[in-house]
């Protein structure tokens, strides 16, 4: 037993010895425990079927793997595809598995006016797609609202046939959408699909694009284009986007620039770091007003943007 004196705890030798060799045995647990966790992280992931949501509301989807053939047909095809008045959905820790079908995309959102909003997909990992990684689109026609907070955080794109990303509207009313955190390894993967860019908005407010890395594409990396003459709201901030990393099995074109813009109207994109590779210019503006990028660095070979009818942007 131990015994003690005031403010002092003695304890006998075989106490002593018998605590240091179940430190020892503690720490020699603890190393094998951190040899299995990647196996134990695996094991945990459940596998799912394809997923259709449909004016579905508040889910929790996590640490699942879905796998299968898409939900709908040719391009509208999504191994986790959405629509309606769905909203306050969130997938966390998830695998989006190649689309089986063989032409689809890993996700596809489509809101047709019904004012989607607040899904977030975090920590994900996207592997290869027939199509598109990512897609959400807008076709809500004479709807005053549009989707919006449609989020990717911290996930992992692996390239696909197609663009990795894109966030498209036709009707001028969606936004509000973050894009943080992401490794995105290229786009354009051989030449089944014909956008074989890496990062798309088009026509869709408001966006907030800060601190991802994007890789290099077939035709190039962002590709952003506006439709209206009202000022886009966009951040783009602390981003890399970097030419020289090109994932297997993507052949970049001559002339893909690392951006390629038109009809932008104003937004801010401070701190980013754009690296051309061989292109013969790093970025292409046309007809871009009043954008910002005075704190972005532009770098590598042919790095001073080319702009044609564009007035007011500041570098």
């Amino acid at each position: 037993m131990p015994f003690r004196t005031p403010g002092i705890t003695f304890e006998p030798k075989t106490t002593i010895r018998g605590r240091r060799l179940l430190a020892t045995l503690t720490v020699i647990a603890a190393s094998v425990l951190l040899l299995l966790l990647p196996s134990a992280a695996n094991a945990a992931l459940r596998k799912h079927a394809p997923l259709s949501l449909h004016n579905v509301h508040n889910r929790l989807y996590k640490n699942l793997v879905f796998q299968g053939s898409g939900n709908g047909s040719g391009d509208s095809s999504g191994v986790i595809r959405i629509s309606g008045r769905s909203h306050d959905i969130t997938f966390r820790n998830c695998v989006i598995g190649t689309n089986q079908d063989g032409v689809g995309n890993g996700v596809k959102i489509v809101d047709s006016g019904a004012g989607m909003h607040d899904i977030t997909f975090e920590n994900c990992t996207f592997r290869y797609q027939p199509r598109m990684g990512f897609e959400c689109i807008g076709r809500e026609v004479g709807s005053r609202t549009g989707y919006r907070r449609i989020n990717l955080i911290g996930c992992t794109f692996q390239a696909s046939a197609g663009q990795a990303i894109s966030y498209d509207d036709n009707n001028g009313t969606a936004g509000r959408c973050r894009v943080s955190g992401n490794l995105v390894k290229g786009g354009g993967v051989g030449t089944r699909d014909r956008y074989g860019m890496v990062f798309e908005i088009n026509g869709t407010h408001r966006m907030t694009v800060t601190g991802n890395t994007f890789w290099a594409g077939r035709d190039g990396i962002l590709n952003l284009q506006m439709h209206d003459s009202r000022p886009c709201s966009w951040v783009f901030k602390n981003n890399i986007v970097d030419a020289r990393k090109v994932a297997k099995r993507i052949h970049v074109k001559d002339k893909a620039q690392p951006i390629c813009a038109t009809h932008i109207q104003g937004g801010t994109f401070s701190g980013n770091r754009i690296i051309n590779l061989d292109s013969w210019n790093i970025a292409y503006f046309s007809a871009c007003h009043n954008m910002d990028w005075r704190t972005s660095k532009w770098l590598g070979p042919a790095h001073v943007p080319y702009e044609t009818e564009c007035s007011g942007n500041r570098f």
